[in-house]
């Protein structure tokens, strides 16, 4: 069963590795805060829900050190499993590292 967007929309996604040590976890959602607060902008650690959203009118997906992630997290794989999506991997060290260098704000 497929379900789609009640109202198609830009969906942007900041996924975050699955850290091992909680504090890093913490770390990533609270220094995004304001920048995901002030765009509306969705963080997560689920490679699936990144990708979902059928009906939406884009899906962008900002990847966050994509070598922990795992599962070979490449623009091939998006466009096998959740097809439309935009893959944007990122060598980001720390949420302001990832604010300054790769947000604009798309």
């Amino acid at each position: 069963m497929s379900i789609t967007a009640r109202t198609p929309y830009d969906r942007f996604y900041i996924l975050i590795p699955q850290y091992e040590d909680e504090s890093l976890c913490r770390a990533w959602i609270v220094g995004l805060a304001s920048l995901v607060a002030r765009n509306k902008t969705t963080i997560g650690f689920s490679v699936d829900d990144a990708g979902n959203g059928d009906g939406l009118n884009r899906r962008v997906v900002y990847a966050v050190q994509p070598e922990k992630i795992g599962t070979g997290l490449t623009q091939a794989w998006f466009d096998q499993w959740y097809p439309g999506t935009t893959f944007i991997p990122t060598d980001a060290t720390s949420p302001q590292d990832f604010i300054e260098r790769f947000w604009v704000g798309a």
